[in-house]
């Protein structure tokens, strides 16, 4: 087994999860970042541009949105988001 050297920085990040009630908050996040947002029921249709593709996903109530430290936007269901990330108490 290798002798580990290194380990990532810790990376943070500002999260918003969709919870119904904000989603003019969350639209003018994804839209901020460049998405084409469209509402339906309960999900938002969202398109955007990477470096390369024109991508097309969907939120739905309960996912999260997260913008990180380099400023690029991502989408995460709530799933993948907790796998991923825990709430820090002393946010700089």
């Amino acid at each position: 087994m290798p002798k580990y050297t290194h380990q990532k920085h810790p990376y943070r990040a500002h999260a918003i999860q969709w919870d119904g009630k904000n989603t003019e908050e969350v639209i003018e996040v994804l839209t901020s970042a460049g998405a084409d947002v469209q509402p339906h029921m309960e999900c938002l249709m969202l398109r955007y541009k990477d470096r390369v593709n024109l991508n097309i996903d969907t939120m739905k109530i309960t996912d999260w949105i997260v913008r990180g430290e380099n400023g690029m936007v991502k989408c995460y269901t709530d799933k993948v988001f907790n796998e991923k990330y825990e709430e820090i108490n002393n946010a700089k």
